[in-house]
C-alpha cells in the first residue's frame, strides 16, 4: 500500500505489480494527472502482463467523465 502521489511512486519504484488499485479521488475532483494517456502508460509499464488495474472514480456511469476514463483506459490497456 502506498499513500501519496501515485504517479511519483510508480515513476520511482523498480517494482512491478499484478494488481493495482488507483484510488486517489476525493469528492467530485478527478486527478487528471493520474488519468492521462501518458500517466496510464507509465502505470502499464509497472503492471505485469495480464495484471489488473482497478480505478476508483466517482462519476455517473452514463456521464462524460466516466466515458472519458473508459476511453483512455481502453486506449492504454488491452
Amino acid at each position: 500500500i502506498h499513500v501519496g502521489d501515485g504517479r511519483a511512486f510508480w515513476r520511482r519504484t523498480p517494482s512491478s505489480f499484478d494488481f493495482v488499485i488507483l484510488d486517489a479521488f476525493q469528492g467530485a475532483a478527478l486527478p487528471e494527472h493520474l488519468l492521462s494517456v501518458e500517466a496510464l502508460r507509465e502505470l502499464r509499464e509497472r503492471t505485469h502482463r495480464g495484471g489488473i488495474v482497478l480505478v476508483h472514480a466517482i462519476a455517473r456511469s452514463e456521464g462524460a467523465a466516466a466515458a472519458a476514463i473508459w476511453c483512455t483506459l481502453g486506449a492504454v490497456f488491452e
